[in-house]
Parts: structure tokens; sequence; C-alpha cells
């Protein structure tokens, strides 16, 4: 409304840390969209004079966004209402349906894979959406009629899990099994033509299944190994080995430490040695202590060490070679020959081995 602008770069010059836990990332995504919703309702988006015509539709746009995780729980739960209790949310004809409702979908379908990044795609967006949507739109309705939040909540974005996290699956589960059951019950007995005039409830269930499938095994979570995340970073320092300088060249770089690989091939350390040397930043020498927590015998032989930095200059240049650039680690794009239903199926495999695997030590530590 004062006449500044924001300017972006397309390509990223700086990284940060997430939220790696569930309960971490929901308390994240609700804190945004109270602010997002107070922020819209305190500048009047709809009625302000002052907002222009642009700004006002990216205003509303961002609005809206919000109410995409209601929309969300409405679009699974009127499918369901029918398939399990005959509750008809839309009283139409099939072909009238068909002729009304499936050439906006396949338009907005097309629109939407013309116009997605090449890491997000309008399948990942609903799989987002569908996650996210039992614990947004409360704290959306309630922002919305003015009962704000009591206190600000940080996001922790140390890795953190507990008996807690576990939970969050319940909502998910709830509703893929309904939604499972739906499917059974609205087609079974069915034949010929009543398949076919019930194929839109029936196609709106099995999405919805695939969704929560996906909703189910991410808040299952993966194993995290690392305290800090790694970034791809080529710095040059040296470390005292035997009472000489050995140069070496880092790989990546993270807040607990960094692998390296010798300038010199022959040079050797063993895990749980203590070193120190310098790393450099920009011609800036970061003085540090280290010890080896691991040694990859490959071609070439790669180290991993744990690292103290005492002063707090020293700290400030480490914490800049690591952030001070775009995470090279991060894909750039989605591999398009993997489908949704490819991914379900490498996710349904993966965890059935792990099931297995686990099975098998408790068979042997009985």
């Amino acid at each position: 409304m004062k006449g500044y602008i924001s300017i972006a770069t397309r390509e990223p010059v700086s990284s940060g840390i997430t939220p790696v836990d569930i309960k971490s990332v929901i308390k994240q995504r609700t804190r945004w969209a109270r602010g997002v919703i107070q922020s819209c309702r305190n500048m009047h988006i709809f009625t302000n004079p002052k907002i222009t015509l642009l700004n006002r539709i990216i205003l509303i746009n961002t609005w809206l966004y919000w109410w995409s995780f209601s929309r969300r729980l409405i679009y699974i739960a009127a499918p369901l209402l029918y398939a399990l209790f005959k509750v008809q949310v839309v009283n139409a004809n099939f072909w009238i349906l068909m002729i009304v409702w499936a050439p906006g979908y396949f338009l907005l379908h097309f629109v939407l894979g013309d116009t997605s990044s090449n890491i997000r795609n309008e399948r990942w967006g609903e799989i987002q959406e569908t996650f996210f949507a039992p614990y947004l739109f409360i704290p959306v309705i309630l922002e919305s009629i003015g009962i704000k939040a009591k206190k600000f909540k940080v996001t922790d974005k140390n890795v953190k899990f507990s008996i807690v996290d576990k939970l969050y699956i319940i909502p998910y589960f709830v509703m893929w099994a309904l939604t499972l059951l739906a499917i059974v019950k609205f087609n079974y007995g069915k034949w010929g033509s009543e398949i076919i005039v019930g194929s839109v409830i029936t196609f709106w269930l099995v999405m919805h299944f695939i969704n929560l499938s996906f909703c189910l095994f991410i808040s299952m979570k993966r194993d995290i190994n690392r305290k800090s995340e790694r970034f791809v970073r080529h710095a040059k320092g040296k470390i005292m080995v035997n009472g000489e300088w050995a140069k070496f060249k880092t790989r990546d770089v993270s807040d607990g430490g960094f692998s390296f690989e010798f300038v010199n091939k022959d040079l050797r350390l063993k895990m749980n040695d203590q070193v120190e040397g310098i790393i450099y930043h920009e011609n800036f020498p970061i003085k540090f202590k280290c010890t080896v927590a691991r040694a990859v015998d490959t071609e070439p032989i790669w180290y991993g060490v744990v690292v103290k930095i005492d002063k707090k200059e020293d700290q400030d240049h480490y914490l800049q070679l690591i952030y001070d650039g775009e995470n090279q680690f991060l894909s750039k794009e989605q591999d398009h020959w993997m489908t949704p239903f490819d991914e379900l199926h490498l996710n349904v495999i993966l965890r059935m081995k792990e099931l297995e695997r686990n099975a098998t030590q408790f068979m042997r530590q009985r």
C-alpha cells in the first residue's frame, strides 16, 4: 500500500533448516496459517481501497490457500457419506454430471500440470493437502472468527521423536479404514451399468485412498540417523597429522562436522583419532578440533569428523560456510518416470521388508 515492491531470485542463494518430526511440522504450518489469516483480516483485503487490484487478487489467493485444507476434508467426507450411509451430497444425473464436471476436472488437471514446478505437481499437492487437513482446518476457522492462539510457538528444528509422534497417525488411519470399507461396500454386488453409474464415487474414493495411504507412510516416518542437515560445500583446509600439516578438501559440511578427502592420498587416520586443524571460508581461517567418527575405505578414501569450534567469530564463519548458498543435496526435479502409483508400491515393498526384518530380529532375540 506504500508502493514498495519485493524482489525475488529464481535461484536459491541461501539455505536453511526445517523441522523433521510431525509435531513440529504441523506446529509450524499452523503458525503460518494463523499468521496469514490474521494479517489478511487486519489489512481488510476485501474492502481496503488502498490495495491495488493485482495485490488484492494475490492476497485473496493467499487467504484462500489456507481454506483448501477444509475443502479437502469435505472432498473426503462427501463420497464416504454416500457410499457408507447413502447421504447424497450432490443430486445429479450421471451423464449431466459427466458433462459438467469431467471437462472442468481434466482442464484443471491439464492447467495445473502445465504450471507446476519440476519438484511439485498436482498429485503431490493433493497428498500434502490431505496430510495437513486434519490439523489445520480448526485453527484456520478459529483464527477467521477472531479466536487467536494464546502464545507464539517457535518451531524446534532439532531431531526429536517420541510416542506422541505415533499418535498423529490416528486421523489418517481412521479415514483410510473408512475409505477402504466404502470402496468394498459401494462396489460389492454391482455389475454392468451399476459400476459405470457409480464410477465417479469410486474414482474419488480410490483417489482419497491413495492420498491417505501416503499420509500413513509419512506419519510412520523414516529413520533419521543424522542430528543435523548436510550441505555440499567444497572448502579447503589443513589438519595436523603426525606433527605436520596435511591439506584436505571437504565433501560436505553440517552443524556437527564435515567429511573430507586428503589431497595426499597416502595419508591415513583411524577411528576416534582426535586432531586439530583449519578450514577456510573466503580466506578466513576457522580453527577447530575434531574427532574421526567415520572412515570410508573407498577410492578415494574419505573421513567424517565431529567438529568443536571454540571462538565465536570462527563459529559465525563456519555457519556462513554451511548456509550461504544452495543445498546441492536437494532434488531439483521429480523423476517423471516415477508416478505416485510407483512411489506407493515402493513404499509398500520397503515397509513390508522393514516389518520382515523386525520380525526376524524379534524371533532371534526370543
